[in-house]
């Protein structure tokens, strides 16, 4: 018979279907194929390399998802609020091979239980792309040239950041990541306000090329005790709010 190549727009969209295995010669899945399939919990796909916007959306149920290819293109709210129902402790298991993304789109993976993201180069970034993913643990970014504001706010369980060519952390950018205790930054020069607001846990930042950091970007992270920032040229007066917090900069910088 004819080899399906993609699945429709709209096919499978507000179905009671709880289990879906995709042929092998399926590599695209339309705009919202699945969407509001409240119901599904596994769906597994070999050669998939394309999924259109909003094709899972709220499937709060899916626990499994598993492409064994890389993803080439995602769609904005691709996978909005997909595993949400599953906890950390049931958790989900996202098996998603994006390194070859270069544009992440808005509301992508935003309140979904994704746990890990490993990203190679972006060109973009939505602005709601993982906002409030309660379960996201680990992220690597190997180039990223911008952020918007607040790209990473709310994701509650977030531990460990590493972005490279990012030059600028914009306002809000991890703002009420309470989890996180280590987050690195290569190539940020400057730190924008409340960057990492309420981080409480945040113990340990790599900021070497930092120049300015702005007014309260380090708001409420209490558990950091020094703050190493070798090239700073500049910081505003609110800076820092913590008495003990020891900052070390340049000797020839005055406060």
């Amino acid at each position: 018979g004819t080899e399906i190549k993609k699945i429709g727009d709209g096919v499978f969209e507000d179905l009671d279907i709880t289990e879906v295995i995709l042929p092998d010669s399926v590599n695209e899945i339309g705009n919202y194929s699945f969407r509001n399939c409240t119901k599904l919990k596994t769906v597994f796909g070999r050669n998939v390399k394309v999924v259109g916007e909003y094709s899972f959306y709220n499937c709060d149920w899916l626990k499994n998802v598993f492409f064994l290819s890389d993803l080439e293109s995602i769609g904005k709210f691709s996978f909005y609020n997909v595993g949400n129902r599953q906890n950390i402790f049931t958790g989900a298991t996202f098996t998603l091979r994006l390194s070859k993304l270069k544009v992440m789109p808005d509301g992508a993976f935003s309140k979904s239980a994704i746990s890990y993201i490993q990203l190679g180069e972006l060109t973009s970034i939505g602005a709601t792309s993982f906002r409030d993913c309660n379960q996201l643990v680990n992220v690597n970014i190997d180039y990223l040239s911008n952020m918007p504001d607040g790209c990473f706010k709310g994701c509650a369980s977030l531990i460990y950041v590493n972005i490279s060519g990012l030059a600028y952390i914009p306002s809000g950018a991890f703002s009420c990541c309470e989890s996180l205790l280590t987050a690195s930054f290569p190539d940020a020069k400057y730190i924008f306000s409340n960057a990492f607001e309420s981080c409480v846990s945040l113990s340990e930042i790599n900021l070497p090329l930092a120049k300015t950091v702005y007014s309260n970007a380090f708001n409420g992270c209490d558990s950091l005790t020094v703050l190493n920032l070798p090239e700073m040229t500049g910081f505003e007066d609110d800076v820092y709010i913590k008495s003990d917090l020891r900052v070390y900069f340049p000797s020839n910088l005055e406060r």
